[in-house]
């Protein structure tokens, strides 16, 4: 038995939802990352920016792929969440995804890995000194508790009632 990868159609409407993904990560994901370093919080180590401008826009780009492996691209996205600013918004994007085409049971756990990567994250990134953690912990669970209902209210396409994995 061969493998095969068949390609994924995408209808007109798909292609513009899955660009406009991309391009929204990514300038969301410039702009984090120009308001952090014009922020007076302490500069990160030279690796991590270096990582940023490497693996953020890719995470960005891997977007793409989330059609076809949402759930995949999601946890794939967690460690660029936790390394990078620009990366950031696409595992917001990815979680949504994974909230609209995955039940609760499996979308869930990814949202609390995506809480703990974004609390790993405050340990590698200084954080400003008048920026208290308690205020970007609430408003971190307040996003993803946000982005979960919203995937989670939004009508789920047929192909997701049918495959409940």
């Amino acid at each position: 038995m061969r493998w095969r990868l068949e390609p994924i159609e995408r209808s007109r409407r798909d292609w513009i939802v899955d660009v406009l993904s991309v391009v929204l990560a990514l300038g969301l994901g410039v702009g984090a990352w120009a308001g952090y370093h014009a922020s007076d919080a302490p500069a990160p180590p030279d690796w991590l920016v270096t990582v940023d401008l490497i693996v953020g826009p890719l995470a960005c780009l891997a977007l793409w792929l989330r059609r076809r492996w949402p759930l995949g691209v999601a946890i794939a996205l967690m460690p660029a969440v936790c390394l990078t600013t620009i990366g950031s918004p696409a595992g917001g994007i990815a979680l949504f995804g994974v909230a609209v085409h995955r039940p609760a049971r499996i979308a869930v756990p990814v949202a609390l890995g995506y809480i703990v990567a974004c609390l790993a994250s405050f340990a590698l990134w200084p954080q400003p000194p008048e920026d208290p953690l308690w205020v970007a912990i609430v408003f971190l669970v307040l996003v993803v508790g946000g982005v979960m209902a919203w995937g989670d209210v939004r009508p789920r396409p047929a192909r997701a009632r049918r495959d409940p994995a």
